[in-house]
């Protein structure tokens, strides 16, 4: 989990894969649901993206879950990122 510096648009990836079933994954805002849940079947990671828009200071994060009862989903490499510079350049 993050908490967003700017406001506007981000950009979060990651990589996700299951042992067995379907994994789920899904990028949320201060708690609730945003953008559209991502699914994998495969045993290997696969590559997810989504674009979220929120307000400095939101808390993002990236909840997973599965359809077998005991099993996870793997994930990795998750990146957040955004087009506006986090730093400001002062003339004085």
């Amino acid at each position: 989990l993050l908490t967003s510096l700017v406001s506007g648009t981000l950009r979060c990836t990651w990589d996700m894969k299951v042992a067995s079933g379907t994994g789920y994954g899904r990028i949320y805002v201060n708690g609730a649901a945003v953008g559209v849940e991502k699914t994998t079947t495969s045993t290997t990671y696969v590559s997810q993206t989504d674009d979220i828009t929120v307000v400095g200071g939101d808390l993002v994060q990236l909840y997973t879950k599965c359809s077998v009862t005991n099993n996870d989903v793997n994930t990795q490499n998750f990146v957040v990122s955004c087009d506006k510079a986090l730093i400001s350049v002062s003339n004085s």
